[in-house]
């Protein structure tokens, strides 16, 4: 399979096809390069990285044991709301951000439509 053109050159490709479209993609671009470029040594970066190597290796020593296997999906589900908030926040979209960490902590399960999850209902 080829190498993908670098993501600048596509954008540039979005832009010209899709205007509105790309307008929005630029600016999220535009915001991320600068947000990381600014937290590039802040320390809050430096917990967030550390905190989700920490996360792999929860999920490598789950999927290791037997019991807790079934419950893995749990902390990959976690990492990818992290992640998921990382991505908004740089790209300048606070509510996205807020949005994927309130949704781990209302209902884990996702389960749609939520009234009819099965799933053992948090104290």
């Amino acid at each position: 399979m080829p190498t993908p053109p670098p993501y600048d050159m596509t954008l540039g490709d979005i832009v010209i096809k899709h205007p509105r479209l790309g307008a929005v993609l630029e600016e999220a671009h535009r915001r991320r390069v600068e947000m990381s470029t600014s937290l590039l040594e802040d320390v809050r970066l430096k917990g967030a990285n550390q905190l989700l190597l920490r996360l792999d290796q929860l999920v490598q020593a789950f999927h290791a044991e037997p019991p807790l296997k079934r419950v893995a999906f749990l902390i990959e589900r976690s990492i990818a709301d992290f992640e998921t908030a990382l991505e908004a926040t740089l790209a300048g979209y606070g509510a996205v951000a807020f949005d994927a960490m309130r949704a781990s902590r209302r209902h884990p399960h996702r389960c749609r439509p939520q009234r009819l999850c099965r799933h053992p209902r948090r104290a």
